[in-house]
């Protein structure tokens, strides 16, 4: 696993609270990010500065931490600044997924620990998939495999994982591979597999097609980027650069 992944859940757990009052924006129109200490928001400069450190020897370009919607750290490393369009590649789960969860969690539309299978009437009758929340989708606690296999180039991937980067028309899109073929690999909550059909699976669910521009346009309101430049990754990166809507 990499050992970095714990980290980015952390830094997970210190916006996903932000997140939620984030998307009360859409209802102040002259809202905007703005600029705060981080021990005014409960966190400590120098460790802040110690996984800046260290996210720097493997070549983290940016590194932006939001925190009760105040913005309380933010690094660039040398050729990167507030302008540089940068390839996000999973960013996008954070931003499409995240937001998602967001928004719904405030219209009252579910709860982190509601089963996925409310959402996914395909799973209902699965002995262990049923037992998936949306919690667990999104902190990879699902116990659904990953589409990767021994670091080999997506294109040289066969079988579902193969198909799953392919974008396949349905029935074998990334979308119903992940929720009919991806393996579950142990019992939902019982430990920790970064899956990219977890994410495909909430970021369907929350955001589907019938439901999209809605949401997009909440999602510009929010954090103030073109709903064209936004998808996940089983569908297209996205390249984004930080602008005066932050």
């Amino acid at each position: 696993m990499n050992p970095l992944i714990p980290a980015a859940t952390l830094f997970l757990a210190l916006c996903i609270p932000s997140l939620t009052r984030t998307a009360q924006a859409e209802d102040s129109p002259g809202w905007d990010w703005t600029a705060a200490s981080p021990e005014s928001q409960g966190l400590v400069s120098g460790r802040l500065e110690g996984v800046w450190t260290d996210l720097q020897a493997h070549h983290t370009a940016i590194f932006l931490v939001i925190r009760n919607d105040k913005m309380v750290f933010e690094r660039y490393a040398p050729g990167f600044n507030q302008t540089t369009k940068h390839y996000t590649a999973s960013l996008a789960k954070a931003l499409v997924g995240g937001m998602a969860v967001a928004v719904a969690i405030r219209d009252g539309r579910l709860a982190l620990d509601n089963r996925a299978s409310q959402y996914v009437p395909q799973w209902s009758d699965d002995p262990v998939k049923s037992k998936i929340t949306i919690r667990q989708l999104g902190s990879h606690t699902s116990g659904l495999a990953d589409a990767e296999e021994g670091g080999l180039p997506h294109d040289q991937l066969t079988g579902w994982k193969g198909d799953f980067w392919k974008r396949f028309p349905p029935p074998n899109d990334p979308f119903t591979i992940s929720r009919d073929k991806a393996p579950v690999l142990f019992a939902p909550g019982a430990g920790f597999q970064y899956s990219n059909p977890g994410m495909a699976m909430l970021v369907r669910r929350l955001s589907g097609r019938r439901k999209r521009p809605s949401f997009a346009r909440r999602r510009e309101a929010i954090i103030g980027r073109s709903p064209g430049r936004m998808t996940t990754p089983c569908t297209r990166p996205m390249a984004m650069a930080r602008g005066s809507n932050r």
